[in-house]
């Protein structure tokens, strides 16, 4: 798995699982503030206060997988699945992917919580302390039928929060 920047500057989450060892890879940024944000030194940290926002946009371009996008608060993981589209283009030497841009829209309202399935709550955003991204090869997630191993490809223009409405 790696974690890194392309040649236009965007964010690149790829690798390949082997499913005899591992079934799916994440990577993820913690969101954290200070409690007082006049005091950086400040020892109590607190996560992000996002209940007035409706979801988040990402901008990404993949390889025809399936990625969850997760959000984790200091008692919670929540997980919305997303599908990225990729075409197969024949360029005269076998066929190849084409990805192709897109952006995804993740309501805060189609979360689930990664335990019982139960939805996000509004009031369950007000201490995010972490967002990722996931591939998991069993279930979909880019791994065919006998395949040992899922590929991936994930590159991410921009994750933005829009307001709710």
């Amino acid at each position: 798995m790696k974690w890194d920047r392309n040649k236009q500057g965007n964010g690149v989450f790829r690798g390949e699982t082997f499913k005899d060892y591992v079934d799916g890879v994440s990577v993820s940024s913690g969101l954290l503030t200070s409690s007082n944000p006049n005091d950086p030194s400040s020892s109590s940290p607190r996560g992000l206060d996002l209940t007035s926002y409706g979801g988040l946009i990402v901008r990404c371009c993949g390889d025809g997988s399936s990625f969850n996008f997760v959000i984790r608060t200091s008692t919670t993981t929540y997980t919305q699945s997303f599908e990225t589209s990729a075409v197969a283009k024949d360029y005269g030497n076998g066929k190849r992917t084409s990805m192709r841009w897109g952006t995804v829209n993740l309501g805060f309202n189609r979360f689930k919580d990664e335990r019982n399935g139960e939805l996000l709550k509004r009031e369950g955003l007000r201490d995010v302390r972490q967002v990722g991204v996931e591939f998991r090869s069993k279930g979909g997630g880019g791994q065919e039928e006998g395949k040992k191993s899922g590929t991936f490809y994930l590159s991410m223009s921009y994750i933005k929060v829009y307001k709710a409405r």
